[in-house]
C-alpha cells in the first residue's frame, strides 16, 4: 500500500469518528433521537436515553478521531499507523459483532446499511495492517539507487571485470519495477487497432475498431472499458469487424454532457445513437454484466440484426449482487465514490467480493484494471457521471425493460454461467422463456466475466451464431404472460 492510500484511509476513519463524536458529545439528545440523520433513527430502538452514556461515547469517538488524524497529518511511521489500526479494530470488531447478533426492530434496509458501514470500520483498519507489496507499490527508487551506488563502488574497486555483474544488477532492479508479467493475457495487437470518438448528443464515446467482416459491437460493465473483451476479439478479428465502445460507466476518458440521460433506458438510447453515428448495419450486439444490451434491444433499432447476451443484470437483480448494491450505497454518501476511488489504488482490495473479486475466477491483469480505474480516480466529471447513474439506479427501471423483452424478436444467443456469484444463475432460463427466437448456452468454470474466464468457448459460440446465413427458426410467439409476470419489487429505496 502506498502512502497516499494510507493517508486516505486514515482521513476517512478520522472524519467519520469526528462527525459521530462531536454530534454525540455536544448534542446528545439530538444524536439519540436522530442518528444517522436523513430521517432515520438507529440509536433510539436500542433502549432508554442516557445523556451520560451518549456523551461518553461521543468523547471517546473524538479521542479516536484525534489520534487517527494525527497519524494522517504527520505521515506517521508504520508502527504508529499499525497501533492506530489496532485501536480501531478493538473498537470496531465487537461493535460489528454485537449488531450482527442483535437485530433491532429497524427496517431491513437500515439494518443492512448499518452493518455495511460497521463492516467498513473493520475492513479499513485491516488494510492499514497489510504489509507493503513491492509489486503493488513498484520499485523504490531510493533503495534501488542506493543499492546500485553501493554495488558500483564495490565494482570500481574490482576493476572493469565487474561490469557484467553491474548490468545484471540493473536488470534485476528493472524487473522489480515491472508491472506486467510477460505472460499476462493481453495478446491483441494494439498496432492494428483503429481508435475513434463518436460525438453523441449525450457526450463523446471513445471506441476501438479492429478487424474486417460482419460487424460485432461489444458492450461492457461498470468500471470497465471495451478492452475487457480483448481475449475474445483477438480470436474473432480475422473474420469479423469488432467495435468496442467505452460507455460512461467509470472508465471513460471524458465525461458526458451535464444533462445526459444516464438511466438504464438512457444507456439503451445511447447505444442505438452510437450505431447511428457510425452508420453500422446488420450489427450483432454483444453485452455482458451491464444491461445496456437489453436496454438497446427494446429500442427496436433496424441496425441491430442479432443479440448475444452473456451473464448480465436482469429482472429484480438490479443493481446486481453485492458489488452493485455496494456501489449504489457508496454513490449515495457524500464523497463516497472519491474515497472508494482512492482505496482501489490498493490492488489487494480490488480482489475482494465487494469490488472485482467475484467478477472473474481468474485474476484480472493489474495493469488492465489500473487503466480502467485511472479516469475514475482522477477525473471529477467521470465520477459525477457514475454517481448519477449508480445513485439513480432503481429496480423499476430494470423491470420496465424486462417487461418489454417479449416484443424483441431478434435472434438471440444467451450465454450464461453456472457458477456466477453476482448475476442470477436462473435468469438466463427466464430470459429464454420470455424472449422469442432464443438459444441458451451454459458455460461452466466461469463467473460473470465469461469472456475472461472462458474466451475460447465464448469465441466459438459467437462465431457460429454470428456467421450463420439462416436465422433461427421457427420463431416462437412472444410470451407476454411471462413478461407481465415480472415482479415490480422496486420499493422506495431502489
Amino acid at each position: 500500500m502506498n502512502d497516499l492510500t494510507r493517508k486516505v484511509i486514515l482521513w476517512v476513519l478520522a472524519a467519520q469518528a469526528a462527525v459521530v463524536g462531536f454530534w454525540a458529545a455536544v448534542l446528545p439528545g439530538a444524536f439519540y433521537a436522530g442518528f444517522p440523520g436523513v430521517g432515520r433513527s438507529w440509536v433510539r430502538p436500542e433502549g432508554p436515553y442516557s445523556e451520560h452514556l451518549v456523551r461518553d461515547v461521543g468523547i471517546l469517538s473524538v479521542a479516536l478521531a484525534v489520534v487517527t488524524a494525527a497519524a494522517a497529518v504527520t505521515s506517521a511511521p508504520r508502527p504508529m499507523v499499525r497501533a492506530v489500526a489496532a485501536g480501531w479494530l478493538v473498537y470496531a470488531v465487537p461493535h460489528l459483532a454485537y449488531h450482527a447478533a442483535h437485530r433491532t426492530n429497524l427496517p431491513v434496509v437500515d439494518q443492512w446499511t448499518s452493518l455495511v458501514l460497521l463492516a467498513l470500520q473493520v475492513a479499513l483498519p485491516i488494510l492499514l495492517l497489510l504489509p507493503r507489496s513491492r509489486r503493488a507499490a513498484g520499485p523504490d527508487p531510493v533503495a534501488d539507487d542506493g543499492a546500485a551506488a553501493r554495488l558500483s563502488a564495490e565494482l570500481a574497486c574490482r576493476g572493469d571485470g565487474g561490469r557484467a555483474s553491474m548490468d545484471r544488477h540493473r536488470s534485476v532492479v528493472a524487473a522489480r519495477g515491472r508491472t506486467t508479467a510477460p505472460g499476462d493475457p493481453e495478446p491483441t495487437s494494439r498496432a492494428r487497432r483503429r481508435h475513434g470518438t463518436a460525438q453523441l448528443s449525450m457526450g463523446p464515446i471513445d471506441y476501438v475498431d479492429v478487424g474486417t467482416g460482419p460487424t460485432l459491437v461489444f458492450l461492457h460493465g461498470v468500471l470497465m472499458a471495451g478492452d475487457v473483451w480483448d481475449p475474445v476479439t483477438d480470436q474473432l478479428r480475422r473474420e469479423f469487424r469488432c467495435i468496442l465502445p467505452t460507455l460512461p460507466l467509470g472508465a471513460n476518458r471524458a465525461p458526458m454532457h451535464p444533462g445526459a440521460d444516464l438511466t438504464l433506458a438512457g444507456f439503451g438510447r445511447m447505444v442505438v445513437e452510437f450505431l447511428d453515428r457510425l452508420d453500422l448495419h446488420d450489427v450483432t450486439l454483444v453485452g455482458n454484466d451491464h444491461a445496456a444490451v437489453l436496454a438497446a434491444a427494446v429500442q427496436g433499432s433496424p441496425r441491430i440484426r442479432r443479440l448475444v447476451v452473456t451473464s448480465c443484470e436482469a429482472f429484480e437483480n438490479y443493481p446486481p449482487g453485492l458489488p452493485g448494491r455496494n456501489l449504489r450505497l457508496t454513490a449515495l454518501l457524500p464523497g463516497g465514490l472519491l474515497g472508494i476511488a482512492q482505496l482501489l489504488r490498493t490492488r489487494g482490495l480490488r480482489r475482494q467480493p465487494l469490488t472485482f473479486g467475484w467478477l472473474s475466477k481468474r485474476p484480472l491483469p493489474d495493469v488492465l484494471v489500473d487503466e480502467w480505474l485511472r479516469p475514475f480516480q482522477t477525473d471529477p466529471g467521470v465520477r459525477r457521471d457514475l454517481r448519477r447513474y449508480a445513485a439513480g439506479a432503481r429496480r423499476r427501471h430494470m423491470n420496465d425493460i424486462s417487461a418489454r423483452l417479449a416484443d424483441v424478436t431478434l435472434p438471440t444467443l444467451l450465454i450464461w454461467t453456472s457458477e456466477d456469484r453476482i448475476q442470477r444463475r436462473d435468469h438466463g432460463a427466464r430470459l429464454a422463456q420470455i424472449m422469442p427466437n432464443t438459444r441458451l448456452e451454459l458455460v461452466t468454470d466461469s463467473y460473470t466475466l465469461v469472456m475472461r474466464d472462458q474466451p475460447q468457448r465464448v469465441s466459438e459460440l459467437v462465431r457460429e451464431f454470428a456467421d450463420r446465413d439462416r436465422l433461427m427458426s421457427p420463431l416462437r410467439e412472444p410470451d407476454h404472460a411471462a413478461a407481465a409476470a415480472v415482479p415490480d419489487r422496486s420499493g422506495g429505496s431502489r
